[in-house]
Parts: structure tokens; sequence; C-alpha cells
């Protein structure tokens, strides 16, 4: 129920039942990662960090934990942080999809969109039907105005998360943005 409430967006709700959660099992990893994650959603920065670090107490080779870590680093533009969180993410799970998504997040607010990309193809080369890697190899394409690959992601997306308003939105701007060999666009299509 907390991750429903998580992905509703009522994150007060989801985070009164993980606290509860966690006060009948304080070390359960799960929960507290879960708590964690909501914490950050709500910018609730310094709670967040202090259940990580509860965490990291108890196990230090909890990819999610150096994953929640990095990304409340993110949150706050503390993106060197976040890249050296995300790096020791990456050594303890470097199958997680999740992990080079992120990393490839911290790239692209430090401009550095050749290594982003990097960190977005891995992450779904690691998992084909990561949608959030996809979505984001989809943006950076549609930045640069390559409208083909754009589409090629975004149609991904939308295929795998069709309740993605935002994959939505972007598709019809890389179908409008498109040529055809005629020189039109993709309108009806958009």
């Amino acid at each position: 129920l907390g991750k429903v409430y998580r992905d509703q967006q009522q994150y007060e709700k989801g985070i009164a039942l993980y606290e509860r959660a966690v006060a009948k099992r304080p070390f359960d990893v799960n929960y507290l990662n879960n708590l964690t994650s909501l914490y950050r959603l709500a910018k609730k920065y310094d709670l967040a960090v202090q259940t990580v670090r509860k965490l990291l107490s108890r196990t230090k080779d909890n990819a999610d934990a150096y994953k929640n870590l990095a990304l409340i680093a993110y949150d706050q533009d503390q993106l060197r942080l976040a890249e050296f969180i995300g790096a020791n993410a990456k050594k303890l799970d470097a199958k997680d999809p999740g992990v080079w998504n992120n990393l490839g997040l911290v790239f692209v607010k430090l401009a550095d969109r050749r290594l982003a990309l990097a960190q977005f193809k891995k992450a779904v080369e690691l998992d084909k039907d990561f949608a959030p890697g996809h979505a984001n190899i989809g943006a950076l394409a549609l930045s640069y105005r390559d409208y083909e690959n754009a589409v090629k992601s975004f149609e991904t997306v939308t295929r795998l998360d069709a309740s993605n308003a935002n994959a939505h939105l972007n598709l019809a701007w890389s179908y409008e943005g498109m040529r055809l060999k005629d020189g039109t666009h993709r309108t009806k299509d958009a």
C-alpha cells in the first residue's frame, strides 16, 4: 500500500505506513529503502539521509541504499557527490539499470551528454524493457533534434508504459519534428 501511495504521489500517507512498519521492524532493508525514497520524494531530505544511514549502519553493501543516497544528493544539486555515490552503487550492483540511469541523469546536469547517453544506453542494454532509460535516450535525442531516434525511444516508452503522459507528448513532438523523404512531417501521427 505504501508503494501505491508513492505511485499516486500521496507521499505523506506512504510515509505514515512505512514509519509504522519500521517501528515494528527497525532494520528491515526494504522498509528502510522505501521510507528513504518517500522522504526524498516529499523533499524531507534530512529524514531521508537519516533513514538511509540507519540502513547502511547495518549493511554496507546495499545498492538500493546507495541509489537512494545518490538521488538525494542529485535532488539537492550536489552533483559530484551524487556521481561518487552512484559509482559506489554501480560497484555493488552493475546489473541494475536504475544505477546506470541515475548516473546518466547526473551527467546530464553536469552537461556531459555523451557520458549521460552512454549510461542510459547501458541501462536499456541491461533491461530492454527499462522505460526510464528509453525515455532519457529519447529526451536527449529530442534535444538534439534527432527526431528519428526520439521517435524510436518514445514509441518504446509508450509501449512499455502506456499511462506515461510525458512520453506521449514527447512522441508527438518527435513525430512533428521528423521529416519524411517527401519533406513532410508526421503531423497526423503527432
